[in-house]
C-alpha cells in the first residue's frame, strides 16, 4: 500500500485525549486519525461538537497566529517540510 505522511500540531493534552479516545475504541492513535480523516473526506457533512469550547480556542490561535503556517507555493511548503526533517 502506498502511504503519505501528514503532520498535525497540537498540544500534549489534546494528543493524550485523542489517544485515550482511540484506545477506548481499540485503535492506535494513527488508525483513529486515519479513520476520522477518511470519514471526513467521504462524508457530505461533518458534525463538530463545540461543547468543550474548542472553536473559540481555534479562533484565538488563528488571530494570534499560533500553530498557523502559510505558504505562497507548493515548493515553499516542501522546503519547509525538508527543513523540519533536517531539524531546522
Amino acid at each position: 500500500m502506498n502511504t503519505a505522511s501528514m503532520s498535525i500540531k497540537t498540544d500534549f493534552a489534546t494528543k493524550n485525549e485523542i489517544r485515550s479516545a482511540a484506545e477506548r475504541l481499540g485503535l492506535s492513535l494513527n488508525s483513529f486519525i486515519v479513520m476520522v480523516a477518511k470519514q471526513a473526506a467521504r462524508a457530505p457533512k461533518i458534525i463538530l461538537d463545540n461543547s468543550a469550547g474548542l472553536a473559540s480556542q481555534i479562533n484565538e490561535d488563528i488571530l494570534n497566529e499560533n500553530n498557523i503556517q502559510t505558504f505562497s507555493s507548493k515548493k515553499d511548503f516542501f522546503t519547509h517540510l525538508d527543513g523540519l526533517k533536517a531539524g531546522k
